[in-house]
This record gives structure tokens, sequence and C-alpha cells, in this order.
């Protein structure tokens, strides 16, 4: 999954922006976003499906540090990826509006 550089309230910012094949496509080994807004091996995807709009999503642990730790996230078509550096950074609305803007340029509603 790649990021793409968009503008929030005038400044640039680096997010995850899962299109329908990064959704169905992700399985063990794979490299997914994380909470901290870093790409991280998945070990496990322990949910897939559509939400109420018919948009994909995907629910996986990804592994974090030396100690076998793991860190649950998500990832939903034609949203941006909520990552901590991303929102301590931006309000939600922004990021929402910004979301928007990239289904437009998508072509997704």
């Amino acid at each position: 999954m790649k990021q793409t550089i968009i503008e929030i309230a005038g400044a640039e910012a680096p997010v995850f922006f899962p299109t329908v094949e990064d959704v169905l496509k992700l399985g063990p080994g794979h490299l997914a976003p994380n909470c901290f807004g870093q790409l991280a091996p998945v070990a496990e995807v322990f949910a897939r499906g559509r939400d109420v709009e018919g948009r994909w999503f995907a629910c996986y642990y990804v592994h974090h540090g030396d100690n076998g730790g793991m860190i649950s996230e998500s990832i939903k078509e034609g949203e941006i990826v909520r990552t901590v550096p991303l929102s301590s950074r931006f309000d939600s609305w922004q990021i929402t509006e910004a979301e928007k803007q990239l289904r437009q340029r998508a072509g997704r509603q």
C-alpha cells in the first residue's frame, strides 16, 4: 500500500488511502499501515467485509516490536487511514474534507 501526499488546511500530509484492491489483497506478510503511520508486516487478517454503504474493509494485526507484540488496525476502501501523527496534526473534520476530495478525484462517492 502506498502513501499519497495531499493538502490539508494548507499543509502537505502523507496519507494512506486504500483502494478496493488494497483491501481485498491484504494478507499475512503484506505491509499495511499501523496506528503510528508506518508500514508494518501483517500478522493476521481477522475480518473482511462490506460496510452498510458497500465499501470493503479489513481488520488486521500487524507485528510491533521485538517481543512478539501486535497492534490491531483496520482499513476501508476510500477512507484515509487515521493514524496518531495525522490525527494529532489535523482536526477530524479537516481529514474528512480531504477524504471527500480524494474520493472525488478517484471517481468514488
